[in-house]
């Protein structure tokens, strides 16, 4: 089946809602990522998409998270799972989450701490 990222042409209130207010992720983290084009608000359903994107930034893969009550977790269909959700670091140190959540909370928890300075290792 060939990949096709659902339809997100809407403003993202519910997913920034939902990561912001929910789940607790830094509102500078997720606007970043909504800025870069890494996540948005699929358009029929309302989840949290997180893109995956290959070398060229085309985006391969998909995440879908439900953003209401409903607890929902799903891919689209037919992504290159070699090419998945990614964030950008200050360092040389490589992470691997489970879920893009984790590595937003991640990315929360380093900048509350003041981790965030490159060269600090962590």
């Amino acid at each position: 089946r060939e990949f096709s990222p659902p339809e997100h042409d809407i403003s993202p209130k519910r997913v920034m809602a939902y990561l912001i207010k929910t789940r607790g992720i830094d509102p500078e983290i997720v606007k970043a990522m909504i800025q870069q084009k890494m996540i948005a608000e699929d358009s029929v359903h309302h989840n949290c998409l997180f893109f995956g994107r290959d070398e060229n930034g085309v985006i391969r893969s998909c995440a879908l998270r439900g953003s209401t009550d409903v607890k929902f977790r799903g891919e689209a269909p037919g992504g290159d799972k070699s090419c998945t959700f990614a964030m950008a670091g200050n360092n040389d140190v490589l992470r691997l989450f489970e879920s893009p959540i984790d590595a937003m909370s991640h990315a929360t928890f380093t900048k509350l701490l003041g981790l965030s300075v490159k060269g600090r290792g962590r």
